[in-house]
């Protein structure tokens, strides 16, 4: 059975490096054919398959001990090219998170009120209390808030963003409840179960050592 080769390409810094995979040894694709045409029908297939599985583990063993070998250098001087700039990436976040929540705060207010008067004239205009004409123009000398603050340093967008968090779950359909079904695996290797979870137990194969 034929593996077809590709070629990768990795972008970096607006430059395309070529990746040439390395050749499928024919050993390799041998196993992959035998594989795809296993049927298990009784213990002799299982032996066979057994064999198979520990020839691939082995084959992927090795690749991974070679992989280990070329990206431990690369991954090492990441961890130090990391480990040099987090003090100053600490203190940078931390003071843009603080003018985050400052400006958003600000803004969102700003606009609070400018809608809340856009709203009192409309309510205006919706009685007969003003004339549609008095409602245009008081809608025009309403203070408005921009949403771009421009400065010698570049210039700050506000984007309206909606956000939301859970109010009372009491009323939130079924159909949007999770279960986190990380936690219940926790606690099933704990020995506790969970009423409304089905539990069950499967024959996985596992390497010998």
């Amino acid at each position: 059975m034929a593996v077809e080769k590709k070629v990768t390409t990795v972008t970096k810094s607006s430059k395309e490096v070529s990746v040439k995979p390395a050749p499928v040894p024919k050993d390799v694709v041998a196993l992959h054919s035998q594989v795809l045409d296993i049927t298990i029908k009784n213990v002799g297939d299982l032996t066979n398959a057994s064999a198979l599985r520990e020839m691939l583990k082995k084959k992927q063993k090795a690749i991974d001990e070679e992989k280990a070998k070329m990206l431990q250098p690369i991954l090492q001087a990441e961890k130090v090219e990391r480990g040099r700039w987090k003090p100053q990436e600490d203190i940078i976040k931390e003071a843009l998170a603080k003018l985050d929540g400052a400006m958003s705060a600000y803004q969102t207010e700003a606009r609070k009120r400018e809608l809340e008067a856009e709203n009192k004239i409309a309510e205006k205009m919706d009685k007969g209390t003003i004339k549609p004409s008095t409602a245009l123009r008081q809608m025009n000398d309403v203070d408005r808030t921009a949403n771009k603050v421009v400065t010698g340093a570049g210039s700050t967008s506000f984007v309206t963003t909606p956000f939301c968090e859970l109010e009372n779950i009491k009323l939130v359909p079924m159909e949007y409840h999770e279960v986190d079904m990380v936690k219940i695996n926790k606690l099933m290797k704990a020995g506790v179960k969970v009423k409304g979870i089905r539990y069950w137990t499967e024959e996985r194969p596992r390497s010998g050592r």
